[in-house]
């Protein structure tokens, strides 16, 4: 992690969190989720108070920053790691053990009127 030269930044001079959200999102986009996968900051596309905000999310260690052939990589910490969703899972996992079971019913109900209906004969 590169040494960090200067004090942090004073209260009254942080960005606000619309514009620290907006650089997640971008290393979101990119898909910097761990050093293999680690971005330049000029690949990221920062105007302005966005450098700001990527350097004020490093020092609250909600971003990483690694040194690879002498150049600083960005990288979203574990606190901004996707959260998978389950419930697509859970539903996709649930829904053929249910086709199977309603298939059976009509089936077993199929059955049953043909049992039935050769009775009658």
């Amino acid at each position: 992690m590169p040494k960090q030269s200067r004090e942090p930044i004073p209260d009254y001079l942080k960005t606000n969190r619309a514009i620290r959200m907006g650089v997640v999102e971008k290393l979101v986009g990119k898909k910097a989720f761990d050093k293999a996968s680690a971005i330049k900051k000029e690949e990221l596309n920062l105007f302005g108070l966005e450098e700001q905000a990527l350097e004020e999310l490093r020092e609250e260690e909600k971003v990483q920053s690694i040194m690879r052939e002498g150049k600083c990589y960005y990288y979203l910490s574990e606190k901004f790691q996707l959260v998978k969703n389950y419930r697509r899972e859970v539903v996709m996992g649930l829904s053929i053990p249910l086709l199977i079971f309603i298939v059976g019913l009509i089936l077993l109900g199929v059955i049953s009127l043909i049992v039935a209906f050769i009775r009658l004969l």
